[in-house]
C-alpha cells in the first residue's frame, strides 16, 4: 500500500522521445546517443563515464529537473500509509533531505559489480566507473536508518521487506497521530 516515487522512472520520463530534455542532450552529445529517436542509455553511460566534463554537464541538466519533479510528487496529498522515494544516488544528490527515514538495499561490492555488468551488457570498466562515482558502501550503510541485504535468496529479501514494511506501517501510524498537516511520511 505504500506509494512509490522512483527517481529512475522520473529520469526516463524526462528524456522520453520528443522531449525538450532529450533534444538538449542530443544537441550537446550529438545524434550518436540516439537510437530510433530514443536515448541510447548504454552509449550515453559509456560516454559520460569516459569524460568527467560530459558527466558534469549531464548531471547539471538532469539532477535539478529530477529533484523538482520528486518534490512535486511529494507535495501531492495521497492516502498511502507511507511514501517510498527510490533514488540510487539518494545521499550523493542530497535527496535524503526529502525523507524522514532512509533505507539502503545492500549487497557486496562484488555482487554489485556483477549486477551492473549484467545490466549494462558486460563493460567492466564502465561498471567500475559507475560504482566509483557512488558513495562507498560502508559510508552509505552508515548513513542509512535501515538496510536490507539482498545478496541472498529472493525469499530472504522478501521476508526482510515484509518485516520492514510492518515497522514502517507502525511508524506511519505514529506519525499520522502527531501530524495532521502532512499525514504521509516520506521514507
Amino acid at each position: 500500500g505504500a506509494q512509490i516515487v522512483d527517481a529512475d522512472v522520473i529520469a526516463k520520463s524526462l528524456v522520453a522521445p520528443g522531449s525538450k530534455t532529450l533534444a538538449t542532450i542530443a544537441e550537446y552529445f550529438g545524434n550518436e546517443i540516439l537510437s530510433n529517436g530514443e536515448l541510447n542509455r548504454a552509449r550515453l553511460r559509456q560516454r559520460i563515464f569516459e569524460n568527467s566534463s560530459d558527466k558534469k554537464w549531464l548531471e547539471s541538466l538532469l539532477h535539478p529537473l529530477i529533484r523538482k519533479t520528486i518534490e512535486n510528487y511529494l507535495a501531492i496529498p495521497n492516502s498511502a500509509p507511507y511514501l517510498i522515494l527510490v533514488a540510487p544516488l539518494l545521499f550523493e544528490n542530497g535527496l535524503d533531505q526529502l525523507a524522514q527515514r532512509t533505507l539502503v538495499v545492500d549487497t557486496s561490492e562484488e555482487q554489485q559489480l556483477e549486477r551492473v555488468i549484467c545490466r549494462d551488457g558486460g563493460n567492466i570498466e564502465t561498471a567500475k566507473a559507475i560504482m566509483a562515482a557512488q558513495m562507498p558502501r560502508l559510508q552509505r550503510l552508515g548513513r542509512a536508518d535501515d538496510s536490507i541485504d539482498n545478496s541472498g535468496a529472493w525469499a530472504d529479501t522478501q521476508k526482510a521487506i515484509a518485516i520492514l514494511h510492518q515497522h514502517y506501517l507502525q511508524l506511519a501510524a505514529a506519525h499520522d497521530t502527531h501530524n495532521s498537516i502532512n499525514p504521509v511520511p516520506h521514507l
